[in-house]
């Protein structure tokens, strides 16, 4: 498991926020979306503290699996009750996810794991 397990679920993801979105024709907030994207790298952010706890955790398959059925839910119980803000939040926040694990993969990002390490300067 890796980036591609965890791509393939959050793309997934985005298909039942985005197809619910179009299927209700929810317009989504431009606010909204951003603050879903914002609390996407908020929870990256927090997660870097500890990778190896939180990889430990999400290795396992009933954690992933769980967490798509509990993600496709809420976004039909969204769609149904608060569209625009639950839709909005949600595929921002995936689209972040997704574009973030796009930047590590190239390269663009460092991984994880050197967020919070501590910069040396070579004087």
């Amino acid at each position: 498991m890796g980036t591609r397990v965890d791509a393939a679920l959050a793309v997934l993801t985005l298909a039942i926020f985005g197809g619910l979105a179009l299927a209700s024709g929810t317009s989504l907030s431009p606010s909204l979306f951003v603050v879903g994207g914002a609390l996407t790298v908020g929870f990256e952010l927090l997660a870097a503290r500890d990778p190896a706890r939180v990889r430990y955790y999400w290795e396992r398959w009933s954690v992933q699996f769980g967490s798509l059925a509990l993600a496709a839910l809420l976004a039909v119980g969204g769609a149904w009750f608060a569209p625009v803000i639950v839709l909005s939040l949600g595929c921002g926040a995936l689209v972040t996810y997704c574009t973030l694990l796009l930047a590590w993969r190239m390269g663009v990002l460092p991984p994880l794991q050197t967020w919070w390490q501590p910069t040396t300067k070579n004087d």
